[in-house]
């Protein structure tokens, strides 16, 4: 798998299953295209940029280019074929180009099946050698019905790996589903929850923040404690969660 992995709070174009807590997190998919492709060349690691590139990222690159001249049909044949070889960029662009319906594709295609499934052993292998971000990958596929078939039980045990192995946003979605069952029925998952969402906080990823930012600021669960979400609700703004910044605007015209 190229392991040239972006840090962009993990972009996941589409919406996960378990919708979290309502943190105002949201907005047009298609406008976000523009400022992904200008991450992507800000972001990648100097290291990365300095060594011969892989067949995959090869195909990834000239895809991108074609994808940002509106050229998307050949975009997606290498976009397709870098997936395949285990470069997520490139699959996280191809989700785009299956839900918005770009390519020749209709919007909201299933992406169960290649190019996609091709992906799925290179991960699988990533994953069992202990590469985190690669277990992440899989639970985020078998979530939303990416390559495979959706499984619930393959989901959690992929993002466990994946949270266990140091990833933030694994540790986030696990979160996520130990809160609704807080609020729902279970009072024992709350503190599950806080821990997750801590330990996704702590490892960089925003949602994390923001998330455990609510559940201080609701005070489902655990005690209600303001300061600490306004703490984390300003960490998370900082590291570019928009819903976390809307969170401390509501709670500044609330005094």
């Amino acid at each position: 798998m190229d392991t040239c992995r972006l840090n962009l709070t993990h972009f996941h174009p589409l919406p996960r299953t378990t919708a979290p807590p309502a943190d105002g997190l949201g907005g047009s998919m298609y406008g976000a295209i523009p400022a992904f492709l200008s991450l992507l060349a800000l972001l990648t690691p100097a290291w990365a940029q300095n060594r011969p590139p892989s067949v995959g990222q090869q195909s990834y690159q000239r895809g991108r280019v074609l994808f940002s001249q509106k050229r998307y049909v050949q975009a997606r044949t290498l976009l397709g074929k870098a997936c395949a070889s285990g470069k997520w960029d490139a699959c996280d662009m191809l989700t785009i180009m299956y839900v918005v319906g770009l390519g020749g594709l209709p919007a909201h295609s299933s992406m169960v099946g290649v190019p996609f499934s091709d992906a799925v052993p290179v991960f699988e292998h990533d994953c069992e050698t202990g590469e985190a971000l690669a277990c992440s990958h899989l639970g985020y596929m078998y979530e939303n019905n990416i390559g495979v078939s959706e499984n619930f039980a393959k989901k959690q045990a992929f993002y466990s790996k994946g949270c266990v192995g140091g990833d933030g946003f694994a540790c986030d979605d696990l979160g996520i589903e130990r809160d609704v069952s807080c609020q729902m029925k279970s009072a024992a998952d709350c503190p599950v929850a806080a821990s997750l969402y801590a330990k996704s906080c702590d490892l960089g990823f925003a949602q994390g923040c923001q998330h455990l930012g609510s559940m201080y600021h609701k005070g489902i669960g655990i005690e209600r404690d303001d300061v600490r979400a306004q703490a984390l609700f300003s960490r998370a703004c900082s590291a570019g969660a928009a819903g976390a910044c809307r969170e401390l605007e509501t709670m500044g015209r609330a005094r």
